[in-house]
């Protein structure tokens, strides 16, 4: 293979070196060894008050394998460790100094995992969808297990977001769809969060789009892992359903159920726009054969999901 002297000269790349050979799609792209080296990102973040989780959060999201982060006094550096344990999966102090700490990730191989994070992240947003209608006899009020449930997919989700950062097998196209089913899940959950935390004594037709909110939502996970096209017809007639549900003249709704009207009406054009990119999805598969190790059989996750 003859290289561009200019792209050797500039990477360093000298006789005898190994090159790294990645499959998107139909191409290949070569990169130099170092590229699958660490990355590590360095930055004062001493004036940063509340602004601080996000800006974390986000450079843990950019997939770098260890930031060196300078901070202003005890004070911040609690809060700082707080984030990483809460926030950033994997990511540990390896050393801390007067004014200045490193962390770093003590998970390799992050792609490989791609599969099993991304099913976790369904299940976990599933499982919340189940979560309050439970049998009454959970010892744990209903506020802290919908927020508990809500702190694991965020979670779930950044890491999704960081892998899919560092992941040069995949091609463009594939990476921007997974991304888009990822943030979906994400603002999902977040909708259920809202629901639960206003919802006492709904409408029986409100009660009704709810659950066909949950119908939905496994139906969208059962598309991803198993594409048919009769689910995509049950999916369009679910959400319709819902749509009849929360339009319909019987419901009467003011105050707290205001709210839950919106938040299930939101959980539903998520959940619309999540299929449009499954569908984009098995579309750049079907064409390219990417993503064989993600888009696999559904059984398992369903028979987890439902003990």
């Amino acid at each position: 293979m003859t290289l561009p002297a200019g792209w050797v000269g500039r990477c360093g790349i000298r006789k005898g070196d190994d090159l790294q050979v990645y499959e998107t799609g139909k191409n290949l792209t070569v990169s130099p060894d170092s590229v699958d080296q660490s990355m590590e990102y360095s930055s004062d973040i001493s004036s940063l008050q509340k602004a601080l989780p996000s800006y974390i959060r986000a450079v843990y999201q950019a997939g770098f394998d260890g930031v060196a982060i300078t901070f202003r006094d005890l004070i911040q550096l609690g809060r700082i460790e707080k984030i990483l344990s809460r926030l950033c999966n994997g990511f540990e102090i390896m050393e801390e100094g007067h004014s200045r700490l490193v962390a770093r990730s003590i998970s390799r191989n992050d792609a490989k995992n791609l599969s099993a994070v991304l099913r976790r992240l369904f299940l976990s947003v599933i499982l919340m969808a189940e979560t309050g209608h439970g049998s009454g006899k959970e010892k744990t009020p209903l506020p802290r297990r919908v927020a508990s449930c809500y702190r694991r997919i965020a979670r779930l989700a950044d890491h999704c977001r960081r892998i899919l950062s560092r992941d040069h097998s995949l091609s463009a196209q594939s990476t921007i769809n997974l991304h888009a089913v990822v943030s979906c899940m994400d603002r999902v959950s977040l909708y259920y969060r809202r629901y639960f935390e206003g919802s006492s004594e709904q409408p029986e037709k409100l009660i009704k789009a709810y659950e066909a909110s949950k119908k939905l939502l496994r139906s969208i996970y059962e598309l991803f892992y198993k594409f048919e096209p009769v689910k995509c017809e049950e999916i369009r007639r679910l959400r319709m359903a819902i749509s009849r549900y929360l339009t319909s003249p019987e419901l009467t709704v003011s105050g707290a159920s205001i709210i839950a009207v919106l938040c299930i009406w939101s959980i539903s054009e998520e959940l619309w726009y999540a299929f449009f990119s499954i569908v984009a999805l098995h579309a750049i598969s079907q064409c390219y054969g990417e993503m064989p190790s993600i888009l696999g059989s559904v059984e398992g996750g369903v028979t987890l999901a439902e003990k």
